[in-house]
């Protein structure tokens, strides 16, 4: 390989004109064109031969760490092509199939991804991955906000035991719902459906109330990972609903009815806003909390995160 290349190179060196002193300026930058466009040639062989490298000439298992490696240093479309060459594979292909989703993602080829995301959840395989394509299927409505099918993979989740509590699944469900009053919120006055957008903050913040904080063996609080994205929507959803009347909402996964300390709909609202604030401070007074998201910068932004390996 190394001496077809090394002919290759000398035989673009050698294709070009021969250029002196004495030549005018415009054969000179002719010749410079002309000498760039071959390195770029060859630099398009040699990438080439690399991707041979990476695929075909290493075993199964091999290719599929190499599209691991590519996905974590931002080369997504390189990726992808290993892990199509693996979908089928008896042992690898699960795997493959969500790494080739996420590869596709991180692309910004959602329709595409979103394909292989569904073999993903339909597979009925381990439930982080499952998890993961969940989140990325919704997060995938709201970017092409296309909702076809988004009814058939709640109705799916619920029958799944082992991924209806997940903090993934719950996290997207709630994402999900935000959006829908938030579109809603958006309309003029008079054409808005405020008690269904209400609703719909209140639907989303019982998915955010879910996740939250656990301990270890030792006591210790241990987070999700998208608990202080969690802690921000429960406290703008909480915001919302005050703009809209609510009357009620959720902590801790118990209804509080403002009913029963106030019938005033401004101390209703004051009390909605208060519980925000109190909210949106915990990321930013609790000294654990900080601790955790320095020390994990990259998993507490959801944003940050382009590549994915459940734990």
């Amino acid at each position: 390989m190394k001496t077809r290349l090394f002919l290759l190179a000398c035989a673009s060196f050698l294709l070009l004109p021969s250029v002196s002193a004495a030549d005018p300026l415009d054969k000179v930058n002719d010749s410079v064109s002309a000498l760039d466009f071959a390195l770029k040639r060859l630099e398009g062989v040699i990438a080439s031969a690399k991707k041979v490298q990476l695929g075909k000439q290493h075993d199964d298992m091999q290719r599929f760490l190499n599209g691991i490696y590519l996905l974590k240093n931002n080369r997504p479309q390189d990726a992808a092509a290993l892990f199509l060459s693996l979908i089928s594979h008896p042992t690898l292909g699960k795997e493959a199939t969500f790494y080739l989703s996420e590869a596709m993602f991180t692309s910004a080829n959602y329709l595409v991804a979103a394909d292989y995301y569904w073999m993903v959840v339909e597979q009925r395989w381990d439930p982080a991955f499952r998890s993961k394509a969940i989140k990325r299927l919704l997060e995938i409505s709201i970017k092409t906000q296309n909702y076809r099918g988004i009814e058939k993979l709640v109705e799916l989740v619920d029958q799944m035991p082992e991924l209806k509590d997940s903090p993934e699944v719950n996290y997207a469900r709630g994402k999900f719902a935000y959006y829908q009053a938030y579109e809603e919120f958006q309309k003029p006055a008079g054409e808005r459906r405020e008690a269904w957008a209400n609703d719909k903050f209140l639907e989303a913040l019982r998915f955010f109330d879910k996740i939250g904080p656990t301990l270890d063996k030792d006591r210790k609080k241990v987070f999700p990972l998208l608990y202080p994205q969690a802690v921000y929507f429960s406290g703008a959803s909480l915001v919302r609903m005050a703009q809209v009347g609510a009357t009620s909402f959720v902590r801790s996964g118990k209804t509080v009815n403002l009913t029963q300390y106030t019938t005033s709909l401004g101390e209703m609202r004051e009390m909605l806003m208060f519980e925000a604030v109190r909210r949106f401070s915990v990321l930013a007074s609790d000294t654990v909390i900080q601790k955790w998201i320095q020390k994990v910068p990259a998993q507490a932004g959801e944003d940050e995160v382009k590549y994915f390996e459940p734990r």
